[in-house]
């Protein structure tokens, strides 16, 4: 019974001994890129694989597309998990999860195996042809590893770091009666925002329905009346939909003298 448990309990070991290298050993480099292979790429896979399929014996092609698919997809869930649980996504708890899964996995194969009577099929060619189960399979892993790989080029917002947005006025520089208003968005989410502008408390554009991506930005040109005999301040105002009442930015533009920005 033992030599049908042999590669799993190969697999629980080198596990255990790549989190001891990886947690304990930090001066033996090499060693310990082997192990965060082995730990990324090949031993949660192949566990889950031997958990998925008790009764068969896979051919090599398959078996190392199952292993590699699955160790990713694991890979990946592992660090989406410790994310929205809040736990430093480190050597140590990325070490830990991945060989807890693997010797999870190995357990459950190891129990499945021994309540079979016989292998459902020995190897006797190397193909691949997988049947429905095994398609369902590596398709789910391929997308998770997929999503995960696309969710990984989008910065996670610090917790203690809040998004900005810019507002910003700034006359032609041509000399003509030109204003250029624009809006920056640095928020971490879409955002809509309400741009209006006054000209001595006198409403004289307003556009309310702005809605920026993140690293966003709008701009446009107002043509102002020619210069007064006295002076005209120029007021532009940015509301959020989200406090639409409260100003979020101002900046004025005094013509005749310099911007003045609170």
């Amino acid at each position: 019974m033992l030599r049908q448990l042999n590669d799993l309990i190969l697999v629980v070991g080198v596990a255990i001994l790549a989190v001891v290298v990886l947690l304990a050993m930090p001066g033996v480099l090499p060693l310990r890129i082997l192990c965060a292979v082995l730990l990324v790429l090949i031993l949660p896979g192949y566990a889950l694989t031997a958990a998925f399929f008790p009764g068969h014996f896979l051919d090599i092609p398959q078996r190392v597309l199952f292993s590699l698919g699955l160790s990713l997809a694991v890979t990946a869930l592992v660090g989406l998990s410790l994310h929205v649980l809040k736990q430093s996504l480190q050597l140590t708890s990325w070490s830990l999860a991945l060989g807890g899964v693997t010797l999870a996995a190995a357990l459950l194969a190891a129990w499945r195996r021994r309540s079979l009577v016989q292998p459902v099929y020995s190897p006797d060619t190397f193909r691949f042809k997988p049947n429905v189960r095994e398609g369902v399979l590596l398709g789910l892993a391929l997308f998770v590893t997929g999503a995960a790989l696309q969710l990984a080029r989008v910065p996670t917002p610090n917790p203690n770091v809040s998004g900005y947005t810019l507002l910003w006025m700034v006359p032609a520089e041509n000399g003509s009666n030109q204003l250029r208003v624009g809006v920056d968005s640095k928020e971490f989410d879409i955002t809509r925002y309400n741009v209006q502008l006054f000209d001595n408390g006198r409403l004289l554009e307003r556009w309310p329905d702005l809605e920026l991506e993140p690293g966003g930005s709008w701009q446009t040109a107002i043509e102002l009346a020619a210069t007064p005999a006295v002076t005209s301040t120029i007021e532009a105002r940015l509301y959020r939909s989200d406090a639409p009442e409260q100003v979020y930015r101002r900046v004025r533009f005094v013509r005749g003298e310099q911007q003045a920005k609170d």
